[in-house]
C-alpha cells in the first residue's frame, strides 16, 4: 500500500508519496492532466494507494475514485491545523 498527498494547483499539482513505513518514495510535480496523474500512480509507483487531496473547484475526485485509487478529500483550513 502506498500513501499520497496532492498539493492541487491552479496548473499543476505536487504529489508526493510514502510507502507503508513511512518512507518518501516519490515526489514529483507535474501539470493537471488526467493522463498524467494516472499514469503516476499506476505506473510510476503502483496500483495500491490511499489518496489525500484538497477540496478545490478542480478536483481529481471522479477521476481518481473511477479508476480505484481510495480519495480522501480535505479541508485545507483544518488540514493546516492538524500538521
Amino acid at each position: 500500500m502506498y500513501y499520497s498527498s496532492i498539493d492541487l494547483h491552479k496548473n499543476m499539482s505536487v504529489i508526493i508519496s510514502l510507502n507503508y513505513e513511512g518512507k518518501i518514495i516519490s515526489q514529483q510535480k507535474m501539470p493537471n492532466d488526467d493522463y498524467i496523474i494516472l499514469n503516476y500512480f499506476f505506473f510510476a509507483i503502483g496500483k495500491q494507494h490511499k489518496a489525500v487531496v484538497e477540496c478545490t473547484s478542480n478536483c481529481y475526485w471522479e477521476l481518481l475514485n473511477d479508476h480505484g485509487i481510495d480519495l480522501t478529500l480535505t479541508h485545507t483550513k483544518y488540514l493546516k491545523a492538524i500538521s
